[in-house]
């Protein structure tokens, strides 16, 4: 995707360019409406989070606070929760994907980190544009399991929360790469690790 910027004046204009997106987004300074007005500038970083949860993105970056005025689109956001025994119960590494029909497929991924000094709202947000039907949900959680959810209404927040015991997908499992003579226990799905000096060494 790319974003073509313009600030004038505490506003940020962005025109969105992709195969499934073409429009015009204003963002606006609300740093000293919401207090936080005294603070730092930061480097060049920039996070985005549904802040008045309204469900669009808004923007945070050199110190500052834009809020995204919307579009009227329709989206759908997914809070996933692991289950703390095979994943974290943040759900890092899970993925969702929405079949859009037509051979498009929307991915995202719960991510602990996005970028240098920089950390993105962990709750997955899809815009959705003119579509009003409901859609099927596909999670592919870090431990091989997958999890379909089906006819999820839009504009609202699906908190999906992962069973405590599912089937592990044998395909997730199977290795594409392997590197050097330890990476068979991905295969395997045994590691056994033992100390060496500073860290733990893989045998």
């Amino acid at each position: 995707m790319q974003i073509q910027c313009v600030k004038l004046s505490g506003l940020i204009s962005m025109v969105m360019v992709c195969p499934l997106i073409l429009a015009a987004v204003t963002f606006v300074d609300q740093t000293d409406a919401l207090g936080q007005g005294t603070l730092r500038r930061s480097y060049d970083v920039a996070a985005w989070a549904d802040i008045d949860n309204d469900g669009d993105l808004d923007l945070t970056t050199d110190g500052k606070f834009f809020v995204n005025q919307g579009n009227g689109n329709n989206w759908l956001r997914v809070k996933l929760e692991g289950n703390g025994i095979t994943v974290n119960r943040s759900a890092i590494g899970a993925q969702v994907r929405i079949d859009m029909g037509a051979g498009v497929i929307q991915s995202r991924q719960v991510e602990g980190g996005t970028g240098k000094g920089n950390q993105n709202e962990m709750i997955l947000h899809f815009g959705m544009g003119s579509r009003s039907l409901p859609v099927d949900l596909e999670i592919l959680w870090p431990g091989g399991e997958t999890q379909n959810i089906t006819d999820v209404s839009l504009n609202q927040i699906c908190s999906v929360t992962q069973p405590q015991h599912m089937t592990i997908s044998t395909v997730l499992l199977t290795p594409v790469a392997t590197r050097g003579e330890n990476a068979a226990f991905i295969s395997s799905g045994l590691l056994s690790c033992e100390g060496s000096g500073r860290g733990l060494s893989i045998r």
